[in-house]
């Protein structure tokens, strides 16, 4: 006779069963969508690839179920081009060639290429400078140039903002009185100095120091 399970146990199975079932439509609804976005060259491309590795008998079952999927695809965005250009409707805008379809879900690392950034002006910060560089050092590495054979990468514009705001702070309290007053101005003595002058007012003149004392 077979075990049964607890009722909390049972609860708990189905649960899991039904969370596994969401995530695996979440996911084939996320391939569908970058289906449905990516080019006919790009698809092409990666089909391409998979019946070469076919062909060298190096391809898994999974890629090639994917042949299918592929084939599919760029039948459906061929026929839509038709039917646009039988209406009349302008043709779709380029897409940037990526090795696989996979790359268009790539998740921000919060850098951004050089080739695919958005407009820094659009960010209102203006023209890029070689700052902005991840790999800018105002000694070691000037010009903010990438290591030989890799791609130029930016900081992102929230922290590029943050740090010309800290820059910004920091020539604001440079131009805040350093409490020394102002040159050619009385200045009240202290200490040694006030009992020295009477306890009057000196004028102090930038390098030139206080006025001697007098005779007796």
């Amino acid at each position: 006779m077979g075990k049964t399970l607890a009722p909390g146990d049972a609860h708990r199975r189905e649960q899991r069963k039904k969370e596994v079932a969401r995530n695996k439509a979440k996911r084939k609804a996320a391939r569908e969508e970058a289906l449905e976005k990516a080019s006919v060259e790009t698809l092409e491309g990666e089909l391409a690839k998979i019946e070469e590795l076919k062909r060298a008998g190096l391809a898994t079952n999974e890629k090639v179920q994917r042949i299918k999927v592929l084939e599919d695809a760029i039948g459906r965005h061929k026929a839509q081009r038709e039917a646009d250009a039988a209406r009349g409707a302008p043709a779709p805008a380029p897409v940037p060639k990526v090795k696989n379809i996979g790359a268009l879900r790539a998740p921000s690392s919060g850098l951004e290429l050089a080739s695919t950034a958005a407009a820094r002006a659009d960010s209102g910060l203006g023209e890029r400078r070689v700052q902005d560089s991840v790999y800018y050092h105002p000694t070691l590495n000037p010009t903010g140039k990438p290591p030989p054979g890799k791609p130029q990468k930016y900081k992102a514009a929230s922290q590029i903002r943050a740090e010309m705001e800290d820059a910004a702070a920091g020539e604001d309290e440079d131009d805040e009185d350093d409490g020394w007053g102002v040159v050619g101005e009385p200045r009240v003595g202290s200490g040694a100095e006030a009992g020295a002058s009477g306890g009057g007012l000196d004028v102090w003149i930038d390098g030139v120091g206080p006025p001697p004392l007098h005779p007796p």
